[in-house]
């Protein structure tokens, strides 16, 4: 089952790298994109939380 981590850390680097792009856009004064951008960061946030608590299920599970 170590394919499984993997992936997510593959996933999450490319997500990382997409919110750094739209990061450098943040300074624009388009309301439309900093909107996004607050969505897109809470997504992130939550995608994280969620990585963190199936691998603690996976280690419990495991030992």
């Amino acid at each position: 089952m170590r394919e499984k981590p993997e992936l997510y850390r593959i996933i999450w680097a490319v997500i990382t790298l997409i919110w750094l792009a739209l990061d450098l856009f943040w300074h624009s004064q388009a309301v439309g994109v900093k909107i996004f951008m607050m969505i897109y960061t809470l997504v992130l946030v939550i995608w994280d939380i969620i990585i963190i608590v199936q691998s603690r299920k996976h280690r419990k599970n495991n030992s």
